[in-house]
């Protein structure tokens, strides 16, 4: 037995480390203002599964961290800005509005107001996925709707596939089910269930199930996605 010992303990702390999230602390310098800060950055993590918000389940972050600038909350959501768009965020993170949502708000949130406030808002699909994230960060009433306005303008968008558009009102029906609109996300998840293609799809069909079966009970919370694959 000791001789088979030693190679389980090294199978099972490779397994061990395959699983896990890890993090590390970087460098930054913000790019307006030249704050120079570090912060503690996602690096690897492992997705086992997804609640119904699509938060990933497992050790993992969600979402990953994103660095932003201690002093005046300017969010750093890429490597390169040109100019012109520094002037415009410039002036989007020295006004009150601006400093007043990111003193209140999780960083998602606070970037995804500052693109509003800059009119960078235009990629509706990015938009949705910032103030989802952002309701992964902080379960709140704001992000549960910004993340719904945007999923109803992505939607709105006639080049849109069907796959994405059931994804995407999958995500709309989350959202009015999370704000206690329960009336209207059976509306969503009903017409959902009598979809063709939502029919021929065995994950689909039992997440419409779900989902009514939760609107049935009033809840407002999301839950993990647990289905039998057999």
């Amino acid at each position: 037995m000791k001789t088979k010992l030693f190679p389980l303990l090294l199978l099972l702390a490779a397994s061990a480390f395959a699983w896990a999230h890890t993090a590390q602390e970087m460098a930054f310098t913000c790019p307006i203002g030249g704050e120079k800060f570090s912060q503690v950055m996602d690096t690897s993590g492992t997705s086992i599964g997804m609640m119904t918000d699509m938060r990933p389940v497992g050790p993992i972050a969600a979402p990953y961290a994103i660095p932003q600038c201690p002093k005046n909350k300017f969010v750093m959501f890429k490597n390169q800005f040109s100019k012109a768009e520094l002037a415009k965020f410039e002036r989007v993170v020295n006004s009150a509005e601006y400093q007043q949502i990111a003193a209140q708000s999780p960083s998602y949130f606070a970037w995804g107001r500052m693109m509003e406030l800059a009119g960078e808002n235009t990629d509706t699909q990015q938009m949705m996925n910032i103030f989802l994230k952002a309701s992964w960060q902080s379960e709140s009433q704001e992000s549960f709707s910004k993340t719904l306005e945007y999923a109803d303008k992505v939607l709105a968008n006639k080049a849109i596939s069907s796959k994405d558009a059931i994804n995407t009102q999958f995500l709309r029906g989350e959202m009015l089910r999370k704000l206690g609109r329960f009336d209207e996300a059976k509306r969503v998840f009903t017409a959902l269930q009598k979809n063709p293609e939502v029919k021929q799809d065995k994950l689909f069909s039992q997440l419409a199930a779900l989902q009514l079966g939760l609107v049935a009970k009033k809840s407002t919370v999301s839950e993990i996605i647990d289905f039998d694959k057999k």
